[in-house]
């Protein structure tokens, strides 16, 4: 009995294993189960447990299958997200011009080497900082503030802002 159901999961099948056992003591259906098996049934059996029995097994390979297929696909995804993220911020970080991105509460989402560099910030990494908490970015972060407060009819605003030695 243990010997089938340990050759029947070495080979990786995707069938559930149900054992049949005349009469199965704790330690063995433990035994089985181990082994691989999905179920144990002692004999004799009704045609109904049986029923039973397999359609709970088939039921639970099906959400295993289900499982795995969604985890591939978020693995998928995140890998794609990933990807994107990591091509739209070596465009950017390329860029001779500055770039800066903010939230609508002003929280510096994403900018490039060049805009700290034009911008004077000697600070090393403003991401995630608040554009007035950042005393080089006073005017951008007054600007900001007037464009969120008038009404706009464009997705986006841009506005040049030239610096003192640029």
């Amino acid at each position: 009995g243990l010997e089938i159901i340990t050759e029947l999961t070495g080979r990786e099948t995707e069938l559930p294993i149900i054992a049949l056992v005349g009469q199965a003591t704790i330690e063995e259906a433990v035994s089985a189960i181990k082994a691989g098996a999905r179920d144990i049934l002692t004999k004799p059996i009704s045609v109904s447990q049986l029923e039973r029995v397999i359609d709970r097994a088939l039921a639970t390979e099906a959400m295993r299958r289900e499982r795995d297929r969604l985890r591939a696909e978020r693995d998928k995804g995140l890998w794609t997200i990933t990807t994107d993220k990591s091509r739209l911020t070596a465009v950017i970080n390329s860029m001779a011009e500055g770039v800066m991105i903010a939230d609508p509460d002003g929280s510096i989402i994403m900018c490039n080497p060049a805009f700290t560099r034009r911008m004077n910030i000697r600070k090393r990494c403003i991401i995630g900082s608040d554009m007035g908490a950042v005393p080089e970015l006073m005017a951008i972060n007054e600007l900001a503030d007037e464009l969120i407060a008038s009404p706009a009819d464009t997705l986006a605003l841009t506005k040049e802002i030239t610096t003192q030695g640029t």
